[in-house]
């Protein structure tokens, strides 16, 4: 009886463990799914500015996606 046992208890724990891989790839997708919309949005609005709007806020049209990505194509230059 002890080894039926061991067997459902390990069948559960990985059970468990599969449930809990599958969440986490579900969590980063979606986490990763929102990030991106999120950027599109962001990336539209500033893309409906006008130039000198852009150049109010220090950014150029080619840095507008480089810029909300996180991806610096300038070194930082002091005001």
């Amino acid at each position: 009886m002890s080894t039926i046992w061991d067997q459902t208890t390990s069948a559960q724990a990985i059970a468990e463990t599969d449930g809990f891989w599958i969440r986490r790839i579900i969590r980063r997708w979606w986490q990763a799914y929102l990030t991106s919309r999120l950027e599109q949005v962001v990336i539209a609005q500033l893309s409906s500015m006008r130039d000198h709007e852009l150049k109010d806020i220090g950014l150029t049209r080619y840095e507008i996606t480089s810029a909300v990505k996180g991806k610096p194509t300038r070194k930082f230059r002091p005001s």
